[in-house]
């Protein structure tokens, strides 16, 4: 089940292009303002990306960068921030505008005022694991290598933010039936 924020993510065409991607499709970033704080929506996986690369401005070693992940607390935010796999950063990655040159700074993906990431790191944890001590990080490329956990990289997090297609479906639905009901109550009432 999928966790939702919050906030202004209300963006008609942002909800429709997660429900309605289709596969092969090619997913969009947009940028959300969540009270003050700039996160990117990745339509392709369905997660928000925080705007800042860094957030926290450290390093971590995996143990706590979980642990960071797993407190950040960002208003706006109901639900969980956590750490990205391979794919989810290859995803983002794919759609950073200059895509095989590595990334460090501020790197746009869009035309928009607010289209770009910044705070943009070397390393970055992932969650997918490699092995008893090891976790793999991923590098500004997009490859990913096993790397001891006790090494220090960057975390950059990721919350799920899209309610599940079947329940917003499921939702419109009922919502259309009783639209639907009430009409049809009106035009059989009695005239007096």
């Amino acid at each position: 089940m999928h966790q939702t924020i919050n906030s202004n993510f209300g963006k008609p065409a942002a909800l429709l292009a997660a429900l309605f991607i289709l596969p092969g499709a090619q997913a969009a970033l947009t940028y959300e303002n969540v009270n003050g704080t700039g996160v990117v929506y990745d339509s392709g996986t369905g997660l928000y990306w925080l705007q800042n690369g860094n957030y926290a401005n450290q390093n971590f070693t995996f143990p706590a960068a979980q642990a960071w992940a797993s407190s950040l607390n960002i208003p706006g935010v109901s639900g969980s921030w956590q750490i990205p796999s391979v794919a989810d950063f290859q995803s983002l990655e794919s759609q950073l505008q200059g895509t095989g040159s590595g990334y460090y700074g501020t790197v746009p993906f869009g035309a928009g005022p607010n289209d770009y990431v910044s705070n943009v790191q070397g390393w970055y944890w992932t969650s997918d694991s490699a092995g008893v001590g090891n976790q793999m990080a991923i590098d500004q490329y997009g490859y990913a290598y096993p790397k001891p956990v006790t090494d220090s990289y960057s975390v950059w997090v990721v919350a799920t933010a899209v309610p599940e297609p079947g329940t917003v479906v499921a939702g419109a639905l009922a919502v259309g039936v009783g639209c639907l009901m009430v009409l049809g109550r009106r035009r059989s009432a009695p005239q007096a």
